[in-house]
């Protein structure tokens, strides 16, 4: 109801981005905020946070109950158009991933437009946030938070894991863009790059990179992988998603390759 609604603080059912910063120069320009690009629910501990995406800013607003309790940034993120550095960061699952097995479901986020560790120009990187640590540090502190300045969380602070592209992987341009697309399967992390049309295979436990999944030759490479930049003969493999499942005590995999024609005539 519309009451509800209203005590939930939630006003005519939408729920609003902040202000996004303004650039203090005619010359340069803001990324768009767009606010509510990706939504994920993450129960932790019979809590219900709403977790939605601000790519613009690299931020990740957190609900509860209809009210904002907590901001994840990274401090160090580019806002401007044309910046190097860490930006336009997602919500890369929406389903729950446990990936150290500790029994808590953790917050897969990633930007192929991000600068990897290394600097290079659209690297791309993934990490794994621990929604264990995130509960304990800082969870009693959401509680309290409720119509008040609402905490401002580091991202770097709650990291599980991180990953980027192998160095077997990298473009001589660097537009490696890694980070489309994850999921996992029992033993195994795969994430979706887009510059080659491909799925990085890791293993979960160690995080070792063990090949390359494409729709080119053979489909699974573990040296000697194929020189690609992205096109029509890339497919977008792997751009749209990546599916897991098991039945039968046999695991399955299923990648999208929305781009790819059929006897180059008919284009997906």
């Amino acid at each position: 109801s519309k009451e509800f609604g209203q005590e939930l603080g939630i006003d005519g059912f939408k729920i609003a981005p902040s202000n996004w910063p303004i650039s203090s120069s005619d010359f340069l320009h803001d990324f768009p905020s767009r606010f509510g690009d990706e939504l994920f629910t993450w129960k932790l501990k019979g809590h219900e946070f709403l977790v939605i995406s601000e790519p613009g800013l690299t931020q990740f607003k957190i609900f509860l109950y209809g009210s904002l309790v907590a901001i994840l940034e990274f401090s160090s993120a580019e806002t401007v158009l044309g910046c190097n550095g860490i930006k336009e960061w997602t919500i890369l699952s929406k389903l729950p991933y446990d990936l150290n097995g500790d029994g808590w479901p953790d917050l897969v986020l990633g930007s192929m437009f991000s600068d990897d560790s290394s600097s290079r120009s659209q690297g791309g990187l993934v990490v794994i946030l621990d929604g264990k640590k995130f509960y304990s540090n800082y969870c009693h502190r959401l509680k309290y938070s409720f119509n008040t300045e609402v905490p401002v969380i580091n991202i770097d602070s709650i990291i599980l894991q991180t990953y980027e592209t192998p160095k077997v992987l990298h473009q001589t341009n660097q537009y490696d863009q890694f980070g489309v697309s994850f999921a996992t399967t029992k033993d195994l992390v795969l994430i979706g790059l887009n510059s080659v049309g491909g799925v990085a295979v890791f293993d979960k436990k160690s995080e070792i990179f063990l090949g390359l999944l494409s729709n080119e030759g053979q489909g699974f490479f573990t040296s000697d992988f194929p020189e690609r930049r992205a096109s029509e003969k890339t497919s977008l493999y792997a751009f749209n998603g990546i599916l897991t499942g098991s039945s039968n005590e046999s695991e399955w995999i299923i990648v999208s390759g929305a781009g790819y024609s059929f006897d180059s005539i008919c284009p997906l």
